[in-house]
């Protein structure tokens, strides 16, 4: 089967290996980001979350003239959920976790520590 799978490919058993070893890490890398890039029209992903999560927006910031990331949180800051949402009503989970600090925001003209 060896000479066989050689004779076929022209490749050695080392450049074997190589090829199936990066053919593999190619597929978990796609399966990585398939799975990072959740997106959703933003009232359906709101009210998943509501839902689902018990969150809430609680901030949000201008990424650029098109873009806009929000933050979503549970009662407590259980859960906490980013989005990031485009001009096409389009929403994507940016990042997800639990125990959310919301902290203190400095006044303007205030430095943060």
């Amino acid at each position: 089967m060896r000479k066989l799978w050689n004779t076929a490919t022209g490749i050695g058993d080392a450049a074997s290996v190589a090829l199936i070893l990066v053919l593999f890490l190619l597929f978990l890398m796609n399966m990585a980001h398939a799975q990072q890039q959740m997106c959703a029209p933003f009232d359906e992903m709101r009210e998943t979350l509501a839902s689902q999560y018990h969150e809430t927006e609680v901030g949000t910031g201008m990424v650029s003239d098109t873009d806009v990331l929000m933050l979503f949180a549970s009662p407590g800051g259980e859960t906490w959920t980013i989005l990031g949402l485009n001009v096409s009503g389009i929403a994507c989970i940016k990042s997800a976790g639990k125990g959310w600090d919301a902290g203190q925001l400095p006044a303007k003209g205030e430095r943060g520590a």
